[in-house]
C-alpha cells in the first residue's frame, strides 16, 4: 500500500470513529431544542472569539471545525456554513449571551465543558493568548455555567 492510500485510510478510519463518538454523544444530549441550534449556538460563541484580536486565523478555524465535529459530528461542510451564519449574526448582535444561555439550559455540564475545552483549544490556536480572549473565556464560562474551577 503506498503512502497515499495508507492516509487516506488512516482519515476515513479517523472520520469513521469520530462520527461514532459524536453520534453518540448526540444521542445523549435530551433537549426539546434541536441540536442543529446547540450547533450553532456553540459556533457562535467560538467565532467571536475567534474574531475578537479581527484576525480570524486558519489554525483557529481548524480548531473550531475540528472541536465541533468532536462534540456534535458536525461536518466541515456544516461547520463552513455555520461560521458564514455566525459572523453574519455576530455583525448586527449586541451581546452572544442568549447563546450561552440556550448551551447552559439544554446541554449536560460534560457537553458544556467540551465545549470550554474547544473554546480553550481555540485561545491556544494561533500560539498566544491575550487579554480580550482572557476576558471571553471567563464571560463565556460563566454563561455556560461552569465554575471557576471547572
Amino acid at each position: 500500500m503506498n503512502d497515499s492510500n495508507q492516509a487516506f485510510l488512516q482519515k476515513s478510519v479517523h472520520n469513521l470513529f469520530a462520527q461514532s463518538f459524536a453520534a453518540n454523544r448526540k444521542s445523549k444530549i435530551s433537549s426539546s431544542v434541536p441540536v442543529q441550534d446547540l450547533e450553532f449556538a456553540a459556533a457562535v460563541l467560538l467565532v467571536d472569539l475567534a474574531s475578537i484580536d479581527q484576525n480570524f486565523d486558519m489554525v483557529e478555524y481548524q480548531a473550531i471545525v475540528n472541536g465541533l465535529n468532536r462534540i456534535f459530528g458536525t461536518t466541515h461542510e456544516e461547520v463552513q456554513e455555520m461560521v458564514n451564519r455566525a459572523n453574519r449574526v455576530l455583525k448586527q448582535l449586541r451581546g452572544t449571551s442568549r447563546f450561552g444561555e440556550l448551551l447552559r439550559k439544554n446541554l449536560p455540564e460534560t457537553e458544556r465543558k467540551a465545549i470550554m475545552d474547544l473554546i480553550n483549544e481555540v485561545i491556544m490556536a494561533d500560539g498566544k493568548e491575550d487579554g480580550y480572549e482572557i476576558y471571553l473565556r471567563e464571560k463565556f464560562k460563566e454563561m455556560l455555567g461552569l465554575s471557576k474551577t471547572s
